[in-house]
């Protein structure tokens, strides 16, 4: 083993370290194969799947946004007479707003809630033990919200009241709990299986899948979407501009109003973006390790053949030199690249607001990130043409020691290493700083201090609503209270409607992109309202405001106008206050759409409110009792803001416990080579400062002949890298929060470090180096 150990890495009692690295790459990349083959094994479960397909219709317009149709009234029966024969089966899921589910006195709240007919069973292929369930209403739950309200049996009452104005007028209670099998991965909160439907839920047509007889062919699937959209435009009037489609799925997919597509199908697993972000990552790692391995096992072949080998290490082939390095910056550009392009595909943008967009194809920067990436190659290129003639002299004036040199150029050069640390180390701080800031400072209001309180859309009245809030406002520990509202765009009705000014032209048109969040008593119960980059007074006195998501604020070119209707569809006018980039929309529960009404009889949403300090479990009793006492048999979850924030960073976490062992893989093999490196450097200066002493110059003239260069580019990097910062600050920052953010004021502590490690270098080479070089006396002068 040990002989086998120094083939591999040549140094005396340090073979164990690369061949350990090489093996936590190497189990990292199994782990994640592991978990990809463990997130597709349904594919292999569920025989059929090739051949369901979704039915979905999209305005045929420029921006080509997708939107819910109505359909006709009844259940799916009007589609056979589109498919004829080729129809195998079909379903649809109406999905709502979200429920609160009560077992035995305790409340929990259900994000997704869809509803069918036992017709889901047919088109998913379910088991005929499931299937024999189907014939009275049921209720299917994940486990993990079985597990939250302490189901361990199938008996019992589950009590769903919705709190979507689309569907539930008033309570159901299901008899019989049916948890979702494990293995279906169909990750839905609840499924309540025939549920009965009203006017409205009949005429709400959400989603649709059919499953054919045999998979359907470009030319069959283009053939049937043109044959329905062309019937239903010759007998309904408002299908003028629908076009519908066929989607080939092979997993069930549900999507959420206003949000991205989503894939809930691992189970209670771990979530989609963990297995792809884990073989990202690994399979970068392992990359990068075996190019070490191939280029140290390449270097080994030919320095036993000599000649091609010296004449590259060497120098004698520049070309080959540069190349090498050139290739050194790439893999390490490439890597950032990959990472966030990895972050950028698969999470929210918001969530990663400080890194520069990229995907793996392509990448669209700042010119501020080209400005980063130039100074990098720039002082790359400096280092190598500073460093080339001194290495070429040592090279060739020790051939024969070239083998015990080795560790000079086994793994990548100490620029290229420091390129690739600093690569995942700036992701892994920027997520660090993101996190922290984000739990303890939320970026546009003051999370820690709010709280949020969920009820459900029936039985509650204006009136009660407004007692409420004035009797919560009175609370010693209360600071202000606000409604809120989440209103999807897909749905923009008349009720809610946002024009924005158009710059070529003076009229106003439509906003119909992003979500958008109505609030009553904004300014008080956030805190902090940005404003058209600016803070929000809370003397503006603006009783109804909208804010709405990035996408949405970087469409309003100009002014924007807002009508907000009340109960009677009377309009009232609402001024856009801003986006607030951190809020977390997901942390709402959705819950009207369309029905925004502020006033008058209308359903509302949650309850906002803000306390004068950090919220304690004292608070959040004094709340949930006096939700209790105005409201009595209505369930209401009283949930902390900053909990909620935190629960939407947790996969950001475990990509932060991804990175945070990728950088400390690499970590022992940069210092390694970096105390090589600085050795073999610090050696050739000594060498240079004593020729210096024995021409009798001064300590004054070899740092000025020696290290002038160096002491230059460390002068000249500390304002270009204060510029970089200010200039992010200004133009990322400010542009979305309206003040600059503590996050980069740490950051200013990096040319700081800079600043003293030149100093501390400076008084390493006059007061040590210097003194401790010994010359003969007849040398001296």
């Amino acid at each position: 083993m040990i002989r086998i150990g120094s083939f591999v890495f040549p140094f005396s009692a340090s073979w164990w370290l690369p061949s350990f690295l090489l093996a936590f790459h190497l189990l990292l990349l199994t782990a994640a194969v592991y978990f990809w083959q463990y997130h597709h094994q349904y594919e292999h479960d569920f025989l059929g799947y090739d051949r369901i397909y979704r039915l979905s219709a999209s305005f045929d317009t420029d921006q080509g946004r997708r939107y819910l149709a109505a359909a006709p009234p009844g259940s799916n029966e009007w589609l056979q007479f589109f498919f004829d024969d080729s129809l195998e089966a079909c379903t649809y899921l109406l999905p709502t707003e979200g429920a609160i589910l009560t077992y035995a006195d305790r409340h929990h709240f259900s994000k997704y809630v869809f509803l069918s007919d036992p017709s889901f069973f047919d088109v998913f292929s379910l088991s005929e033990e499931t299937r024999s369930l189907s014939g009275t209403p049921a209720v299917w739950l994940s486990d993990s919200l079985a597990r939250s309200l302490g189901l361990h049996d199938e008996g019992g009452t589950l009590d769903v009241r919705s709190t979507s104005a689309l569907f539930f007028d008033a309570s159901y209670a299901y008899q019989g709990v049916l948890p979702l099998p494990h293995r279906t991965h169909l990750q839905i909160d609840a499924l309540l299986l025939e549920a009965p439907l009203t006017r409205r839920q009949q005429l709400s047509w959400r989603y649709v899948y059919v499953k054919m007889r045999v998979p359907l062919s470009e030319a069959a699937k283009q053939y049937w979407e043109e044959r329905i959209t062309d019937s239903l435009r010759a007998y309904y009037e408002e299908y003028k501009a629908l076009r519908f489609e066929l989607t080939p799925i092979e997993r069930l997919h549900l999507k959420a109003w206003g949000a991205p597509e989503q894939e809930l199908a691992m189970g209670d697993a771990l979530p989609l973006i963990v297995p792809r972000a884990v073989l990202a990552v690994a399979s970068f790692l392992f990359l990068v390790t075996a190019f070490y391995y191939a280029l140290w096992l390449r270097m080994r072949w030919m320095a036993r053949r000599k000649e091609w080998f010296v004449r590259w290490v060497s120098g004698e082939m520049p070309m080959l030199l540069y190349g090498r390095y050139a290739l050194y910056v790439l893999a390490a550009w490439g890597g950032v690249l990959g990472l966030t392009g990895v972050l950028h595909e698969w999470v929210p943008y918001e969530r990663w607001f400080m890194l520069p967009t990229a995907s793996f194809g392509q990448i669209a920067m700042p010119w501020i990130g080209w400005v980063c990436v130039g100074a990098s190659a720039l002082s790359l290129w400096i280092g190598v043409r500073q460093n080339l003639h001194s290495l070429l002299l040592s090279w060739q004036q020790q051939r024969p020691l070239l083998l015990r040199r080795m560790a000079a150029v086994l793994w990548l050069p100490l620029w290229g290493q420091l390129l690739l640390l600093l690569a995942v180390g700036g992701i892994l701080a920027l997520l660090i700083q993101q996190l922290n800031y984000v739990e303890r400072r939320s970026l546009g209001y003051d999370s820690p201090s709010l709280v949020l309180v969920r009820l459900p859309q029936y039985g509650v009245q204006a009136a009660q609503l407004k007692e409420l809030q004035k009797i919560l406002a009175q609370q010693p520990p209360v600071r202000a209270v606000g409604r809120v509202l989440e209103v999807p765009s897909d749905l923009l009705l008349p009720q809610l409607i946002v024009y924005k000014q158009e710059q070529k032209h003076a009229g106003w048109q439509p906003l119909l992109w992003g979500r958008m969040m109505v609030m009553e008593n904004a300014p008080q119960a956030l805190g902090v309202t940005l404003c058209q980059g600016r803070y929000f007074k809370e003397t503006d006195n603006i009783r109804t405001s909208v804010m709405l998501n990035e996408e949405a604020y970087k469409q309003l070119g100009g002014a924007a106008l807002a009508f907000v209707t009340d109960s009677t569809g009377t309009p009232l006018p609402a001024q856009v206050v801003g986006v607030l980039r951190n809020f977390h929309f997901e942390s709402l529960h959705r819950p009207v759409a369309p029905m925004v009404w502020l006033k008058g009889e209308g359903r509302v949403g949650s309850i906002l409110v803000r306390l004068h300090g950090e919220v304690q479990k004292k608070d959040l009793d004094m709340v949930r009792k006096v939700c209790m006492q105005k409201l009595s048999n209505v369930p209401v979850v009283v949930e902390k803001q900053s909990e909620l924030v935190f629960r939407q960073y947790d996969y950001e976490r475990v990509l932060l416990r991804l990175l945070g062992l990728a950088w400390v893989a690499l970590v022992p093999g940069f210092l390694l080579t970096a105390w090589i490196a600085v050795r073999q450097w610090i050696g050739m200066r000594r060498r240079s400062m004593a020729i210096y002493r024995l021409l009798g110059a001064s300590v004054y003239d070899f740092l000025w002949q020696e290290m002038s260069i160096y002491f230059a580019f460390s002068g000249l990097s500390l304002p270009l890298v204060w510029w970089v910062q200010y200039s992010i600050e200004k133009s990322w920052v400010q542009q979305y929060f309206a003040y600059f953010s503590p996050v980069w004021y740490h950051a200013f502590f990096t040319p700081l470090a800079l600043l003293m490690a030149c100093i501390t270098i400076f008084c390493f080479f006059v007061f040590v180096l210097w003194r401790s070089i010994f010359l003969p006396e007849e040398f001296r002068v």
